[in-house]
């Protein structure tokens, strides 16, 4: 009698690969749709990079006949490197491998959703981590994300009533605020980005929102839509719920970003294709493992901020 082969066949592991990929478009990253993303990035090397152009000002004209003006334009290179992951799970006989193909399979959700999650974590540190770039001298430097633009935690510069005489600002640290949005909006205005502004922020933020004394009847029709789901969109941003606990917190302070969508880049491509085959070394046994690799890149600072939120 021939014996049993010892991994699935080609196409019932290519459904399996599938199958973890549907599940992740089912239950999709909180954030991935949110940035650049290139999920199949296929191209080879250790890293990538983001060419970057300062920029240049014409000169008002004083006299007719003048030097030629000259110059370069400042260049610099970011480039970001690629971190590997991997998941496997013991699956146990042939029979429970061959379910591998059904995308409702336990194991396969299991994969799927944890390959979601990962996502979001690695774009999360695109907000905050610092940046490797090079100069045009071909010098490597660790750049940090500047402070310049942090919504303080008690920040009320665009308090209600401000361009009213005689009005007083609280100055008392709070969550999120209306007047920390308007200030977020301002930031985001100076940097003169293309494309999309979002906000990430966990439940408690927008819990916070609703009791703002700013978030009148309209406006408060508007958070409630925000926390049914029912819209995205509210003072200028994409509101992007993540997980709690998603946000980084420092003495009991919350950090929210904001991004310009075109200015973080996540790419991720896989290094070993998705397998489902016997382990004679595990008492003959079924095993389902995928590697894989991904990375982010901030293409410019200013195109990041953050809003400092008390946390109760």
């Amino acid at each position: 009698m021939a014996l049993e082969p010892s991994s699935l066949e080609g196409h019932k592991v290519i459904i399996f690969a599938r199958n973890v990929d549907l599940v992740g478009q089912q239950e999709t990253s909180r954030l991935v749709n949110h940035v650049s993303a290139d999920l199949a990035f296929m191209e080879s090397g250790d890293r990538y990079t983001d060419e970057l152009m300062g920029t240049s000002d014409p000169s008002p004209v004083l006299n007719d006949i003048r030097p030629t003006p000259g110059g370069t334009i400042t260049k610099s290179r970011r480039f970001a490197f690629f971190q590997t992951f991997d998941d496997g799970k013991w699956v146990g006989t042939r029979e429970k491998a061959e379910q591998l193909v059904d995308p409702t399979n336990p194991t396969v959700r299991a994969m799927g959703f944890g390959r979601e999650r990962r996502r979001d974590r690695t774009i999360m540190n695109a907000f905050f981590d610092p940046s490797y770039e090079n100069d045009a001298d071909g010098k490597i430097s660790v750049t940090a994300l500047p402070s310049t633009n942090v919504v303080a935690v008690d920040d009320w510069t665009y308090f209600k009533g401000k361009a009213d005489a005689g009005a007083t600002a609280p100055t008392a640290d709070a969550g999120l605020t209306v007047p920390k949005l308007r200030k977020a909006k301002v930031l985001a205005s100076k940097a003169q980005l293309k494309g999309e502004w979002c906000i990430a922020y966990e439940e408690e933020d927008l819990q916070n929102l609703l009791t703002s004394v700013e978030v009148g009847s309209s406006d408060y029709n508007k958070v409630n839509a925000l926390i049914d789901g029912e819209r995205t969109r509210y003072m200028g941003f994409n509101f992007v719920q993540v997980e709690s606990g998603a946000c980084p917190v420092s003495a009991s302070v919350g950090k929210l970003p904001f991004w310009n969508k075109e200015n973080i880049l996540y790419k991720e491509r896989p290094l070993v294709t998705t397998r489902v085959q016997e382990r004679p070394d595990m008492s003959y046994r079924w095993h389902a493992f995928y590697e894989a690799q991904d990375s982010w890149l901030r293409s410019e600072d200013k195109g990041v901020g953050s809003i400092l939120c008390k946390r109760d």
